[in-house]
């Protein structure tokens, strides 16, 4: 069966490769030391959330909407660990940034899916730390604190 696959191997491997140049720097961290007791599902959602924050900033994220899509809609933030938590924390004021950049868009009710998604994200990351929501809720012109002005 084998055979069938022949014809469009090429492209398979090409997006196979292309797949892991993505998120091996993320896979291969600079913190070896930190990771040595974590497991795949750990090393592969901090790899994932690596490349979420990469495409978040302002130079790529009108240009990876559908990554960034796909990653938000396969993250079940319900069974996440505080772990797998840590490599977001010191990126949250992006995520807010992208929740407002979705939101301004003329298609912002296509992205309603996101944008609910973020902020569950966020929710998860901050339950337990009440000087983390603050500052998310500062964070100058975002929706977040707009709300919280009015």
């Amino acid at each position: 069966d084998s055979y069938q696959l022949l014809p469009v191997w090429p492209e398979l491997r090409q997006r196979a490769l292309a797949l892991l140049h993505l998120i091996h720097p993320f896979l291969n961290s600079a913190n070896e030391e930190e990771d040595f007791f974590a497991d795949g599902r750990a090393r592969v959602l901090q790899a994932v959330f690596g490349v979420l924050i990469h495409l978040c900033d302002e130079s790529r994220r009108s240009r990876s909407l559908k990554a960034i899509s796909s990653i938000l809609r396969s993250v079940d933030v319900l069974i996440l660990r505080q772990q797998d938590k840590t490599c977001l924390m010191p990126h949250l004021g992006k995520l807010v940034r992208l929740v407002d950049f979705l939101n301004s868009m003329e298609s912002a009710e296509q992205f309603a899916v996101e944008q609910a998604c973020i902020v569950q994200l966020l929710a998860h990351c901050i339950i337990e730390d009440e000087n983390r929501s603050a500052e998310l809720l500062s964070i100058d012109g975002s929706i977040f604190g707009l709300v919280l002005q009015n």
